[in-house]
């Protein structure tokens, strides 16, 4: 169980946040119980003492300590007062989320999916397209995903998004999505990776596909996406959208994966031009 530090005294923590970092209970008899920060995180805290019964409202200095105890809950009432105990917001304090992303994570989750498969490839979906978007609230975004009324709340400076405001912004990436897949029918003999095809279309001298210059469509975004990180954006939403695919085949009996671009389901109806492709640049 763990929750923010952001509680009372919390300020008392340094400024760091290193060393074995613990919070102080003082029950009503006087008694000292402790909790330690889990590798020295000071966003979240573990309960440490055995046989402890605290309200959420005693939680209120911060010390040091060494030798901790581990402590099990007996029962869900209690575990549920010690999830509520240092809830972000409740203290009128400000809260921190941290968001670690890479988006190769993704195929490693899609190798744990087994039951309700088009549901897990959803909510994954879901979360890549916030979380390769600049421009929306990310707050907002969040409390959409997990199905929370936010009634076209933005937090204005609370996120990353927010704090930028203005250095983004939407436009038109349907052409630029056109010659994506014409990049991708052009090289449909050869295995790329979603990252070969941003540094063969940003037209990069890296090894991987510098040998692949020849082609009409090589660098033919290159102008198109500054920084080339957008580019990465754009290609991970055309996946998303499945104009798009990315096969992901086993390697050998071990957990090694390959993946290889390919046309999506609605490539075809891109080619058609029935519908648009959003895209995001630097203002």
């Amino acid at each position: 169980m763990a929750f923010t530090l952001h509680v009372r005294e919390g300020g008392q923590l340094d400024i760091d946040g290193r060393g074995v970092v613990y919070i102080t209970v003082i029950s009503p008899n006087g008694d000292e119980f402790k909790y330690r920060a889990i590798n020295a995180d000071p966003v979240a805290v573990e309960l440490l003492e055995k046989n402890v019964k605290v309200s959420e409202n005693e939680v209120n200095t911060v010390s040091t300590t060494d030798d901790p105890v581990v402590y099990t809950f007996t029962n869900a009432s209690e575990r549920l007062d010690f999830q509520q105990c240092g809830r972000a917001g409740r203290d009128g304090l400000p809260s921190h989320c941290k968001l670690f992303y890479n988006y190769s994570d993704k195929n490693i989750l899609y190798r744990l999916f087994d039951e309700q498969v088009i549901a897990q490839y959803k909510g994954v979906n879901d979360l890549i397209v916030l979380l390769e978007n600049p421009v929306q609230c990310l707050h907002q975004g969040i409390m959409s995903y997990f199905g929370e009324k936010h009634d076209s709340f933005i937090c204005l400076t609370g996120c990353s998004n927010c704090k930028h405001r203005g250095t983004h912004q939407i436009t038109d990436g349907t052409s630029d999505a056109l010659k994506v897949l014409q990049a991708v029918v052009e090289l449909s003999n050869i295995n790329l990776t979603c990252n070969d095809l941003k540094l063969y279309l940003a037209g990069s001298n890296q090894k991987c596909v510098s040998h692949l210059q020849e082609y009409a469509t090589f660098g033919s975004l290159g102008k198109k996406f500054v920084p080339v990180s957008l580019l990465a954006k754009f290609l991970h939403l055309l996946i998303v959208g499945d104009i798009l695919t990315e096969r992901i085949h086993k390697k050998g009996t071990g957990s090694s994966i390959s993946v290889e671009i390919t046309l999506g389901s609605k490539a075809h109806d891109l080619l058609a031009n029935n519908f648009m492709i959003d895209k995001y640049e630097k203002t």
